[in-house]
């Protein structure tokens, strides 16, 4: 009898230690299913991205020994080399920046880019054909052809045209896909897509102010502009791939006093803006 209650005691630690297990492995897997869930919102970040860059980049020439080689230069001086450093990182080419107070110059190269794949939720309208992965950007860009640019629903020239927006105006660029198109944001929800060579991130200084697609009112197309007047219930969501960016730069800094080259490491937030690593 004793034997028999040993059994049944010793079976019910067994199915207890089991349970107990499997409640554990259920929950380690819940934890990294989280771990590898969506780490942010595209675009849900889509204003004042450009000040936000700005700043840290002027902060990096303000301290540490970039600023020390640099020498005796002012805030706007900092002020103008952010924006030719900001201007490196988004097209990839060489700029030169010079000072007329001290003769200062600098030329700005990259060097090596590397880049980081991440889950990341995307906001879409129903007409619109979602990619599965972006390179990130969330930057103003603007309509750069004279004759416009159609936004169609999906990455192709096959693609319906949802409207046309004209030369000049602006718009939040969410990212760019692996096809070379343009994902359009309004408000930090994915609109449609339009062609890369056709449109430019805006001129620079750029303007901290909204872009004219998430503040237009109807005469920014030659086309119905109705598809952008939606509401929050009509959107949609979908996980994606977004990569993020880190640069490594090269300043060839030239004085009166100074000649050396300093390196730079900045890499990319999930909102789009740029600092240093």
């Amino acid at each position: 009898m004793q034997a028999r209650y040993l059994v049944a005691a010793l079976t019910t630690s067994i199915l207890l230690a089991g349970c107990a297990g499997q409640q554990q492995k259920n929950s380690q897997a819940a934890a990294a299913s989280e771990d590898n869930g969506p780490k942010f919102v595209v675009g849900a970040q889509y204003d004042q991205v450009t000040n936000q860059t700005l700043d840290a980049l002027t902060t990096n020439y303000s301290t540490g020994s970039i600023a020390s080689s640099l020498g005796d230069i002012n805030d706007q001086d900092r002020q103008a080399l952010a924006l030719a450093t900001q201007k490196v990182l988004l097209q990839g080419k060489t700029t030169s920046w010079k000072t007329r107070r001290n003769k200062t110059s600098v030329s700005i190269a990259p060097q090596s880019a590397e880049a980081n794949l991440v889950p990341a939720t995307l906001r879409f309208l129903p007409e619109v054909t979602p990619v599965d992965s972006l390179t990130l950007l969330n930057i103003p860009y603007w309509v750069k052809s004279t004759s416009g640019v159609n936004i169609r629903t999906a990455p192709s020239t096959d693609a319906s045209v949802a409207a046309t927006l004209l030369l000049g105006t602006t718009f939040t660029a969410l990212g760019k896909t692996d096809t070379d198109w343009i994902a359009v944001g309004r408000n930090g929800v994915l609109v449609g897509y339009m062609y890369s060579p056709l449109v430019a991130p805006t001129p620079y200084p750029q303007s901290a102010s909204a872009t004219d697609l998430d503040t237009f009112s109807g005469t920014l197309a030659n086309k119905d502009v109705t598809f952008f007047n939606f509401s929050a219930d009509v959107v949609r969501e979908k996980s994606i791939g977004v990569r993020t960016q880190c640069q490594t730069l090269a300043l060839d800094i030239r004085s009166k006093s100074v000649k050396t080259t300093e390196q730079s490491r900045l890499c990319q937030d999930f909102n789009g803006t740029w600092a240093n690593r």
